[in-house]
């Protein structure tokens, strides 16, 4: 389902944030990414949608955050 967006409409209005926010389902697959995501990061919605949000670390962020990021 790459490129079209899943996303419950409880969580639509966190898409209009100005931070970069992206959304992810349990599985950590990308559900969809908001205008300020794009611009900053140059990850195009079209390719990003779908895929699963690992593909995001950088290496440089110490694993505790991820895992405080699954469990919250």
């Amino acid at each position: 389902m790459k490129g079209k967006s899943r996303l419950p409409f409880e969580l639509a209005g966190y898409l209009k944030l100005g931070d970069a926010v992206i959304i992810t389902d349990q599985d950590h697959g990308i559900l969809d990414i908001n205008e300020y995501y794009e611009r900053t990061t140059w990850d195009l919605r079209n390719s990003i949608i779908g895929v699963k949000a690992g593909f995001l670390k950088s290496g440089i962020t110490p694993l505790y955050t991820y895992t405080s990021l699954k469990t919250s």
